[in-house]
Formats: C-alpha cells, structure tokens, sequence
C-alpha cells in the first residue's frame, strides 16, 4: 500500500513539474516581450484594464515579474545525468528565483495590505485590487507586465 502511495506521490509531482515547465516556457515568451522602456500603462493587459475599469470591486489578475529564468538554459547548465536529479534542481532553482525576486514586491504588498497568492515555478504573483492597485504595480520596475 505504501508503495502504491509513493508511486501515485511520484507520478503526481512529476507531472505537476512538467505542467509547470510547459507554463514556465509560455509565460517567459510573455514577460521576455516586454521592452525594458515600455510604459508603465503598457504593462497592463488591455484585457485586464477593461475589466478593471469596469469592476464593481476588487478582481485577481497575475503580476508577472520581469526576470524569468530560461529552463532550458537552467538544465543546460546541469551536469547531472539523472533525469530526477535534474527536475529537482530545475525545481529548486526556479522556487529560490522567484522568491528572491519577489521579495521586495512582497514585502511592499503586505504592506499595503494586499493580499496574494505567489507562485514560483513562473515567477508571478496572483493579487486581488483594482485598478489603481495595478497602474501602482505598472510602476514598479520588477514587474513585467500586469494580466
């Protein structure tokens, strides 16, 4: 029985890891579009403003962050040939990225009083505010772009 656990608990996490690359290798094609000059009300989703503007309240919406790690590059540079090895490096570097990256954004939102949900495999954030929350986040020189 217990093998069976560890089995499905293995299987489980490898495919929530694949998922993840294949999130983390389309969301870094979105935040490597940003230009470094756009605008701040560039980095707002047209999408998300309108529904921003529209809210009787407070919506969620993702923070990208301008820095993404490149997987490929990452297991690229990784010498070990176990492919588990690999995924559990590939793993820990990606979560270390995002919360080192994240932190000064953090720190700011909790001050604020915001809440959010982070999320580390693609270095966002998920925040629930409103419109003005999120040209303050356009603001911010981490953030890549607000969807």
């Amino acid at each position: 029985m217990n093998t069976k656990r560890a089995i499905a608990a293995v299987s489980w996490f490898w495919g929530a890891l694949l998922f993840a690359i294949l999130l983390v290798t389309s969301f870094t094609a979105l935040a490597q579009t940003v230009e470094p000059a756009a605008s701040d009300q560039n980095k707002i989703a047209s999408a998300l403003a309108d529904a921003l503007r529209t809210s009787p309240g407070d919506i969620s919406f993702l923070v990208i962050l301008s820095e993404q790690m490149n997987p490929q590059q990452v297991v690229a540079a990784m010498g070990a040939e176990d492919i588990v090895a690999k995924r559990a490096a590939l793993y820990a570097a990606l979560t270390e990225h995002a919360r080192r990256t994240q932190a000064p954004l953090r720190a700011w939102l909790d001050a604020q009083g915001v809440s959010y949900t982070a999320h580390y495999l693609v270095n966002m954030l998920e925040v629930r505010g409103d419109l003005a929350l999120a040209r303050r986040l356009a603001q911010r020189p981490e953030v890549g772009r607000l969807v």
